[in-house]
């Protein structure tokens, strides 16, 4: 199979899914009154961030199901079923009316619409990220993993400008559905490119005729997920709060405005997209657990210095918080995936890694927005959401301090 059909495939659906997650997530500013127009605005604010983590609900199931299909009946088969449902419910999500009209059933319908596509979103990115790695060199696993980190920042970044150029034409408060429409028309493309596409070599060669139960997988693996969904979690963490939580959050506690704030979101992403691939490349010549260690521990040393007298600070200073926080995501972020699979045997890959993905982007990387907010909410204090980011910092510091002890995690075989 050609390497570049494989990477083509599993990003277009990373892309998405990301864009999927981040047009809701930055659409919340806009839309939150819509469907909880009787509360003050960052109460409303927080009950919408809120459903960015209803997949806390479904996500794990729907780990543990297709990580079943994909370590067992197929990687590809897998990725059909999530590329198919994802595209189905974000078009429904779509359809779905305001309060105005049908009162307590909009948010319902909602909250019922985001956990369906947290099922099928589940084992979208982690499957396609083992798609995408196994299907490449052993020395371009780290590139390959930062060329498919990038798809996802390209897929937030699409989002960005799409809510950028609505903003700018007035025409979110009319037309915003049509940002999922066409997202879900979107996903047919990635349907029939991965129709034409096999099974990766490294999966084939590994594979099990042996099928253990998914949740005996889980608990024989438990010692492998715990350091995995922190070091998950504090990405995503990082992750919202750069490019979701600040766009609602600066323009509560500074002079910025929602559009600018927008606008501004839209450039670094794209300095986002240009930064993951160059690290990449560095982390094939240095070893990657130093330096996702040295990214957390600067978010925890400098943040509070950046936003020391921010209410009074000018938009210079707003982009250099900004611009710091992607540097650090994408010094992070860039060689996750191949630091996380090559910890994990071919024959139950899918299911941890989807897993572990799918608790800690729920429990603790989507939370992020509305408990910072609430924080900010009870407080008033400008670093809320650090008070949040800090112990997430600890755990995945630890966690990849111990992962980078040891060559291979020890693991029950299938």
């Amino acid at each position: 199979m050609s390497k570049k059909r494989a990477l083509i495939s599993g990003c277009l659906g990373n892309i998405l899914d990301h864009y999927d997650n981040a047009i809701f997530g930055f659409l919340v500013p806009f839309i939150a009154p819509y469907f909880f127009p009787n509360f003050s605005t960052i109460t409303a604010l927080i009950l919408t961030y809120s459903m960015l983590s209803l997949g806390l609900i479904s996500r794990p199931i729907g780990s543990l199901f297709f990580g079943y299909i994909g370590d067992t009946l197929g990687r590809k088969k897998a990725l059909f079923i999530t590329i198919l449902g994802m595209s189905i419910t974000t078009f429904s999500i779509g359809l779905i009316p305001t309060y105005n009209k049908i009162g307590f059933f909009a948010p319902l319908l909602l909250a019922t619409g985001k956990i369906i596509q947290g099922f099928f979103s589940s084992g979208e990115t982690p499957g396609g990220a083992i798609f995408v790695l196994e299907n490449c060199e052993e020395n371009k696993k780290n590139f390959f993993s930062s060329l498919y980190q990038t798809s996802s920042i390209l897929g937030i970044f699409l989002a960005s400008l799409a809510i950028s150029m609505f903003s700018s034409l007035k025409l979110i408060e009319n037309y915003w559905r049509y940002l999922f429409f066409i997202a879900a028309i979107t996903a047919f493309l990635a349907f029939f490119i991965r129709i034409k596409t096999e099974e990766p070599k490294e999966f084939t060669l590994n594979r099990s005729n042996k099928k253990e139960k998914p949740l005996k997988t889980i608990f024989q693996n438990i010692s492998i997920i715990t350091p995995l969904l922190f070091i998950i979690g504090f990405s995503y963490s990082l992750y919202i709060t750069a490019i979701i939580l600040f766009n609602s959050y600066l323009p509560l506690i500074t002079n910025i405005t929602l559009t600018s704030s927008m606008n501004l979101n839209t450039h670094l992403l794209f300095f986002d997209i240009i930064c993951l691939p160059l690290f990449g490349i560095l982390m094939q010549k240095f070893k990657k657990e130093k330096m996702m260690i040295s990214s957390i521990l600067s978010m925890i040393i400098f943040t509070p210095f950046l936003f020391f007298n921010l209410k009074n600070g000018s938009l210079f200073q707003i982009i250099m918080i900004r611009t710091f926080f992607i540097l650090i995501g994408a010094s992070f972020s860039a060689s996750i995936h191949s630091v996380i699979q090559e910890k994990i045997h071919p024959k139950m890959r899918y299911q941890i890694v989807a897993l572990s993905f799918a608790i800690g982007s729920q429990a603790i990387g989507k939370p992020t927005a509305f408990i910072s907010l609430w924080i900010l909410k009870k407080t008033g204090l400008i670093l809320s959401f650090y008070f949040y980011l800090l112990p997430i910092s600890i755990l995945a510091l630890f966690s990849i301090y111990k992962l980078s002890k040891k060559e291979k995690i020890e693991y029950k075989t299938i």
